[in-house]
């Protein structure tokens, strides 16, 4: 086995490794309504945990249990459950987490008490809960339940406990929960086609009537996180519906509907200030998001993070003089910040960054763009090795979703085999990606392995001029649909790639939709048809079709409880490679599911990954 360098913990904050439900570095945060203290989650003995910061003094875990982070939400991979969830007397907090009074794997809610410590369950059920919100009066705790068979469906359960009552019942997909002030409705985003997976509305469910009220949805929009202003007059959400994702108002008595402007960029977490005189949001501009807050009264926007980066997950304090929020780049770890709104100064909570890296060792990477298939403008990342470490080699890092975006984010992986093995990399953003507007999003659509492909490939033109790299010496690395497109450039472009990658990737289409969770056929519903009346594209566009004109070495990396892509994906192409002889390696991880989270064996995929690229680079 290949030895690392840097030590091997110091990997658990890879994007590239851990995409599963473990955070390495903070969530969101959340204030507490006296404004004492920030809770987030973040992983402390190789587990999730609730943590509590103070004012003054270091973070403490408030609780051991383990808690379980919404990833993804059903409808829209680009948000998440929000952070600890603070009743309005700041003595509780609720959580999802496994439940173990049942004999199949489900979640319910939590409530942990803040002084004591105490934690009881809430919820008990045959279904699978998540997105606890309570209600602005305590009274009441609002939640998604998944049902088996893929209905997700709003419910309220008491707050002191007993039976939930559901709210909804019908085929949509709901989540992303927000209360009226009054406690007397709630928001949701409701996923309204079924075949059209970005297609969702904004619902209001009344408690006193038991009606449903769907705000004005133009059919093919997607919007989402619904949240209602503190004096319960208007509704913000964000909506693609003219063509890129924008905050918008809807007056809740008046119907007036507006939207607000932010600048250029795509919109994310809006949150009303306390007074309602402001709304803080993230805006995406391809790899960069910026935290800002925009006027209601005059337009005018406060930028809170800098331009270059990534902020998340906006939380305003309770007087409203700051905004907590998360941020990152490529050499700086995920950690929570708080900035105040009058003066712009920025103050950092959390301190992740492994003093084991040593000082100096990390690089920026570098903003290009390059002509993708029809002369497409492709934004892309280049890491360059420092001088005197190149390898020779490069390696085109391809995201997964493949609705999804690289970002100038921390990764020490990346850097680990940028500035110790000195492969350049490139990470494009090709069609599909999200950040650039709905119309480039869906570029791909009913073309997965198409233009894409193209794209994707496009860059290796990149990494040979602009990264100095050996054109003959140029891998192909990837993870979901990035998996995928490693085995199918294997497959197509067999002299193209000296080696290849793929993490829990997709070998064969068909086979995908017979064994996969329903939220995943809905996606290829969507993106690339039905699989009776398109079976010739689906077999056209699978790489188990081509496996006998792959000549280079393949790496296969995939966890055994994987439910969106089973492990079948990457076990059947390795069966049809061994029968040919061809040289490959393969390596499930027990019960990992679509991504890595046990330290073991994120180090271990690190160590193949990095010894591959060894072998195979210089």
């Amino acid at each position: 086995m290949y030895t690392l360098s840097w030590p091997a913990d110091t990997f658990l904050f890879s994007n590239v490794l851990t995409a599963g439900d473990r955070l390495y570095a903070p969530g969101p945060p959340s204030w507490s309504p006296d404004g004492r203290w920030l809770a987030y989650v973040q992983a402390g003995n190789a587990r999730n945990q609730i943590w509590l910061h103070p004012e003054d003094g270091p973070s403490r875990p408030a609780a051991p249990l383990t808690v379980l982070v919404e990833a993804t939400d059903g409808t829209d991979r680009r948000d998440v459950g929000g952070g600890p969830q603070w009743s309005p007397d700041g003595r509780q907090i609720a959580f999802v987490g496994e439940n173990k009074r049942s004999s199949t794997k489900r979640t319910s809610i939590f409530v942990l008490d803040v002084t004591t410590g105490h934690v009881r369950q809430l919820t008990d059920h045959p279904g699978s809960d998540r997105t606890p919100r309570w209600s602005p009066d305590g009274k009441w705790v609002a939640f998604v339940v998944a049902w088996e068979g893929g209905g997700e469906q709003v419910a309220i359960v008491p707050a002191t406990g007993g039976t939930p009552l559901q709210c909804t019942y019908d085929r949509h997909a709901h989540t992303d929960l927000a209360w009226a002030p009054d406690s007397r409705s709630l928001a949701f985003s409701s996923q309204r086609s079924d075949d059209h997976l970005f297609a969702a509305g904004i619902t209001i469910f009344h408690l006193d009537s038991g009606e449903l009220q769907l705000v004005d949805h133009p059919a093919p929009a997607n919007e989402r996180s619904p949240r209602f202003s503190p004096d319960g007059k208007q509704l913000a959400f964000v909506s693609d519906r003219d063509g890129y994702d924008s905050l918008w108002l809807w007056g809740l008595q008046s119907g007036d509907l507006h939207k607000v402007e932010t600048g250029p960029g795509e919109v994310a977490h809006p949150t009303w200030s306390p007074d309602a005189s402001q709304i803080a949001f993230a805006l995406t501009n391809g790899i960069w998001s910026r935290i800002g807050s925009v006027s209601l009264q005059d337009g005018a926007v406060t930028w809170l993070s800098p331009e270059v980066g990534n902020g998340f997950w906006p939380a305003w304090s309770p007087a409203g003089d700051r905004l907590a929020y998360v941020w990152t780049d490529a050499v700086t770890p995920r950690d929570v910040w708080v900035a105040e709104l009058a003066s712009g100064r920025r103050q950092q909570v959390t301190h992740t960054a492994a003093h084991s890296i040593p000082p100096g060792a990390l690089v920026r990477p570098q903003r290009v763009s390059y002509a993708g298939a029809g002369e497409l403008a492709i934004d892309a990342m280049l890491y360059t090795p420092p001088a005197g470490r190149r390898s020779g080699g490069g390696i085109l890092l391809v995201h997964g979703g493949p609705n999804w975006v690289t970002r100038d984010m921390y990764d020490p992986f990346l850097q680990y085999l940028v500035t110790v093995e000195g492969h350049a990399i490139l990470a494009p953003n090709v069609r599909g990606s999200t950040g650039y507007g709905r119309a480039f999003m869906d570029l791909n659509r009913g073309d997965y392995g198409g233009l894409d492909q193209a794209d994707w490939v496009a860059g290796v033109s990149v990494l040979a001029t602009q990264g100095g790299v050996d054109p003959d010496r140029i891998a192909i690395w990837g993870r979901s649909y990035g998996g995928y497109a490693t085995m199918i450039s294997l497959c197509q472009y067999p002299d193209t790639f000296c080696c290849g990658v793929a993490q829990f990737g997709v070998s064969d289409w068909h086979s995908l939709w017979d064994r996969s969770i329903p939220w995943v056929r809905r996606l290829l519903a969507h993106q690339l048809g039905h699989p009776v009346r398109d079976r010739a594209l689906y077999v056209e566009r699978s790489p188990i079709t081509y496996v006998d004109q792959i000549r280079s070495p393949v790496l296969l990396l995939h966890g055994d409880a994987d439910l969106g892509v089973p492990t079948n994906q990457s076990l059947d192409l390795a069966e049809r490679l061994a029968r040919k002889g061809h040289p490959h390696e393969v390596q499930i991880y027990p019960g990992e599911g679509h991504g890595f989270n046990e330290p073991y064996h994120v180090a271990d995929a690190a160590s193949r990954i990095a010894g591959f690229f060894h072998q195979y680079l210089r």
